[in-house]
């Protein structure tokens, strides 16, 4: 529908729980060494927020867009939802920042995602 051909696009089917977790050596092998330009995550809840941030952090770069379906769910509340998981993988990796970007409808959110040191 984007545009974007089938061959740069690649999708894990599965639980969050098992493809991000428990297969989460066997998902790796599956894509292989990319860059992710756009994540898009849509839980709802905190943990599997969090297990999608968490899985996604190698893959990030300067610039990678980061976009929450459900972000001001929750009243915007920061201890719930996609807001918590983002604050949480946040306070976890220091080397990264994020920066809003846009809403783009009335709970979703995305953020520019800012590499604040570089790894050694």
């Amino acid at each position: 529908m984007a545009g974007v051909p089938d061959d740069r696009v690649t999708t894990i089917v599965g639980p969050f729980q098992s493809t991000l977790d428990s297969d989460v050596q066997k998902t790796r092998e599956t894509l292989g060494p990319i860059d992710a330009a756009v994540v898009h995550i849509d839980c709802d809840v905190e943990e599997p927020a969090k297990l999608a941030l968490d899985f996604v952090t190698p893959y990030l770069k300067q610039g990678s867009l980061l976009l929450f379906d459900e972000y001001d769910m929750h009243q915007a509340d920061n201890t719930k939802g996609e807001r918590s998981a983002l604050r949480r993988w946040l306070s976890e990796n220091p080397a990264f920042d994020v920066e809003h970007y846009r809403s783009y409808h009335s709970t979703a959110r995305s953020f520019i995602v800012h590499k604040t040191t570089t790894s050694t």
